[in-house]
């Protein structure tokens, strides 16, 4: 509970009266985060290039400052152990309605106190308390989902280049590259399987602890290794689910919410059958992070789902990986 973070988002959807929408955050707890975020829909006539920016500042006073058998460990003190500040600008092209192109410019400025580097001397690149840089991004999106947040049935790929570091700092320089494609079906009586491929692949001249990716950050994790923080420089993940839809109905509040958009409250649950698979490949050198790295992983098990609203989705996952370690695991998002 100690990492856990709260606060207050507001969102405004139809700012000025021209669809533009304005982000503020105000976040305590773990991470004591402020930003301000504002985007354009289009800056065009054609209505297909939308411009958007944020800033914000981050703080903490509990950090990540290495890892020991993928499992990271933490420091905790009184004092600001990290602050950061990052802004950029992000370009987007919609040429159609199923895909989108997106460009951005980001800036960002990280301090860490003494005892942080006292701790790890590689958190950033040669000892220093601070790191800077600039870089670049490009992603590709085409969805032809059902569903964004629980899909049935379509396709999505997902491509993300990021080039780290341009020489006006050397504190790090970094280029990533990252596709994932996943492919659902509908096969006939509430019946459903699910695939997803991806592949992450990164070359470096200096990239520090901060700065390292791989399984286990973000929605690149497999199942039965969701405890275990698996950085490597490349990797390859390919995750499957095959489902059996158990019931799906709607409760009609309209007696008690007499609000369109929510006088009904639809509910689904599905059970999974889970395999994931996967190879990382490891840092050079890295001998903490040797036991799941350079070597094949699977893991999987049974699984629960449920389904309401929009995009409120709840997963209750037993697996096993190739350790033979089993866990009842509980999740707030879809798998992929």
């Amino acid at each position: 509970m100690s990492r856990v973070d709260w606060g207050l988002k507001l969102r405004h959807f139809n700012f000025r009266g021209r669809r533009e929408i304005l982000n503020l955050t105000a976040q305590f707890g773990y991470t004591k985060l402020f930003r301000l975020a504002y985007q354009f829909p289009y800056i065009d006539k054609d209505q297909k290039i939308g411009l958007s920016f944020y800033g914000d500042y981050a703080t903490n006073k509990n950090i990540a400052y290495k890892t020991i058998g993928h499992r990271q460990q933490f420091y905790d003190a009184e004092y600001q152990l990290r602050d950061q500040w990052q802004s950029g600008i992000i370009l987007g092209y919609r040429p159609n309605f199923y895909s989108t192109h997106s460009f951005g410019v980001h800036y960002s400025s990280t301090t860490v106190s003494d005892s942080v580097l006292q701790e790890n001397p590689n958190y950033f690149y040669n000892a220093q308390k601070n790191q800077n840089y600039i870089a670049l991004s490009y992603s590709f999106i085409w969805d032809f989902r059902d569903f964004v947040s629980y899909p049935l049935s379509g396709a999505l790929l997902k491509v993300s280049i990021n080039k780290i570091g341009l020489g006006l700092y050397h504190d790090v320089d970094m280029l990533e590259a990252n596709v994932r494609y996943s492919r659902y079906f509908d096969l006939g009586k509430k019946f459903y399987f699910a695939t997803s491929v991806t592949g992450n692949a990164s070359t470096f001249t200096r990239v520090p602890y901060y700065n390292y990716s791989g399984v286990g950050y973000g929605r690149d994790f497999l199942r039965g290794y969701e405890r275990y923080i698996i950085e490597g420089q490349h990797y390859a993940l390919n995750k499957n689910s095959f489902k059996r839809q158990l019931f799906a109905f709607e409760t009609d509040i309209s007696s008690v919410l007499r609000v369109r958009q929510f006088d009904k409250i639809p509910f689904a649950a599905y059970l999974s059958l889970n395999f994931d698979q996967g190879y990382v490949s490891n840092y050079p050198g890295y001998k903490e992070n040797s036991l799941f790295t350079d070597k094949y992983i699977y893991g999987g098990g049974l699984g629960i789902d449920i389904i309401s609203f929009y995009d409120f989705v709840m997963r209750w996952e037993y697996s096993m990986n190739i350790e033979g370690e089993r866990a009842l695991y509980f999740n707030l998002f879809a798998a992929f």
